[in-house]
């Protein structure tokens, strides 16, 4: 998805995302002469004037059904660039800021008008689901993946590659914002039961979500594949970063212990990836379109042999490591029309 960002954001004449760095405060900021008209009115629609600032933390009415979240960050979202002056901008958060231009207009609609929000939600869902297929079409130039998105109770895609099974799982579900940024855990965790491990409309946790969790479903693919007497690796792709299996793991063993109470057997022969459309983007751009099987899956098992840190607990981090930062496939420039440093009309 940032990939995605880039390829739209980049008619500024100097400036583009990947010049930002986190560490140079100078390079979060935005002289308005530096990007067309179209843009420019984007920028206004997210940003904030000190004044308006002050206005909206004033008057910030909105009460959430979760405790312990600290409301004002919610400001923070809406409006990620603060407005200096009429010529000049400077971005408070990057990841609000990306999350913005991205999914985050969702919610901005939702705000403007629930009923448009939920009549676009479900085809956002579909967009995403099928550039998905397409990035894992893309990656592997169709050899090797079988697309079954279109058929109910299947995965989305399988990769077959030698003694290997790989079994995609796509997903749009994603945290709470008041779960995200909060002083508890609990409701962190119980929104990630509702994505992984819900059995139902009826399950008390579920808040009364009739799909499966994403978990359930990939132990019954594998069970529908495990006769083959391959080496299976189940991967739910989500669209935003959920967290990686053991950083979750990290809050008492919170996956490891749903999974045996679930009796999610194949899940605990068969350890789940949880990646993103970024890890994908990330690896399509490092990877050979040639060999790109046999890369994702050295690329999966080492990094699970890794002893991970705050750092590998992200693919895409990984990934830049374990390559060297440098976009070698030719393809996804031209396809996004980006390069280190430099972006193409």
């Amino acid at each position: 998805m940032i990939f995605l960002f880039q390829k739209n954001i980049q008619i500024g004449k100097n400036w583009n995302p990947s010049a930002l760095i986190i560490r140079n405060i100078k390079t979060f900021y935005i002289n308005k002469d530096n990007f067309n008209e179209s843009f420019i009115n984007l920028i206004d629609h997210l940003s904030i004037d000190i004044e308006k600032m002050k206005q909206k933390f004033l008057t910030d009415k909105r009460r959430y059904e979760i405790e312990g979240f600290y409301k004002y960050i919610q400001n923070l979202f809406d409006n990620p660039i603060f407005k200096i002056d009429d010529n000049n901008y400077c971005i408070i958060d990057l990841k609000f800021l990306f999350d913005g231009v991205c999914s985050g207009f969702l919610w901005h609609l939702n705000r403007i008008s629930p009923t448009k929000f939920e009549q676009i939600k479900d085809q956002y869902g579909q967009l995403l689901e099928e550039y998905f297929i397409f990035l894992l079409k893309e990656i592997f130039k169709n050899k090797s993946i079988s697309s079954t998105n279109k058929d109910e109770g299947k995965p989305d895609a399988f990769l077959h590659y030698n003694d290997y099974i790989l079994i995609f799982k796509f997903t749009t579900e994603y945290y709470r914002f008041a779960s995200l940024y909060n002083t508890e855990k609990q409701d962190f965790l119980d929104d990630l039961y509702k994505i992984l491990f819900n059995e139902g409309k009826n399950d008390p946790r579920g808040r009364g979500k009739k799909d499966k969790g994403k978990f359930l479903k990939l132990n019954t693919y594998i069970e529908e594949q495990k006769d083959e007497g391959k080496k299976i690796i189940p991967v739910l792709v989500t669209e935003n970063y959920l967290g990686d299996y053991d950083l979750i793991n990290e809050f008492d063993e919170f996956i490891d212990k749903e999974i045996s109470k679930k009796n999610l057997n194949n899940l605990i022969k068969y350890k789940p990836l949880i990646i993103n459309l970024d890890d994908l983007e990330m690896f399509w751009s490092i990877s050979d379109s040639n060999n790109a099987e046999k890369e994702l899956i050295c690329y999966i098992e080492s990094w699970e042999k890794e002893k991970k840190n705050s750092f590998h607990y992200n693919f895409s981090l990984y990934l830049e490591y374990k390559s060297g930062n440098v976009t070698e496939n030719s393809e996804i420039k031209e396809f996004f029309y980006f390069y280190r440093g430099n972006a193409t009309p």
